[in-house]
């Protein structure tokens, strides 16, 4: 017997993964892109992480502190990039996400998200910026989008990715 038979989800979407034998153990509109919010710096990390390995340090710039949000980083201290990273996905650090799509040196980070997504498998997923804030103006009355989609089957893809690789 299944033990998710018996549990009522509430979730619009849901997709349990059994990394081990690569099966899915239970799924609920698994393949429906949502807004992923703060889910999108699990890319951002794993992104910055593929394209420079080499990387050690990462000084933080005035830019980085741009995004909405005050993770309490300093302009000029220097962060070993795996602890920028450790900390951007502990506590959700908007700056810190920015940090890292910005020492990376790619001219376009987010492209660069949106291809290893599609190499990693993500089909449903796409990413507008590093960190999963909303993207647009609300005060002007514009419907604002969020910052990346992804569905739970590919939430539970780069999570799998992440593990194996990271």
């Amino acid at each position: 017997p299944n033990p998710f038979d018996t549990i009522a989800v509430e979730a619009k979407s849901a997709f349990v993964l059994d990394v081990v034998n690569r099966r899915p153990l239970y799924e609920k509109n698994a393949d429906a892109p949502r807004p992923l919010a703060s889910l999108t710096k699990v890319m951002t990390a794993v992104t910055a992480s593929s394209m420079a390995p080499e990387l050690k340090n990462v000084v933080i710039d005035l830019a980085d502190l741009s995004p909405e949000g005050d993770s309490k980083l300093k302009v000029g201290s220097s962060w070993n990039i795996k602890d920028l990273i450790d900390f951007s996905l502990l506590i959700s650090s908007n700056d810190g996400a920015h940090a890292l799509a910005a020492s990376v040196g790619a001219s376009d980070f987010i492209q660069d998200m949106n291809t290893l997504a599609l190499k990693i498998g993500l089909t449903n997923s796409s990413f507008r910026n590093e960190h999963g804030l909303d993207t647009g103006e609300r005060e002007r009355g514009l419907t604002a989008q969020a910052g990346a989609y992804g569905s739970a089957r590919d939430m539970a893809l780069l999570f799998e990715y992440a593990i194996m690789n990271y």
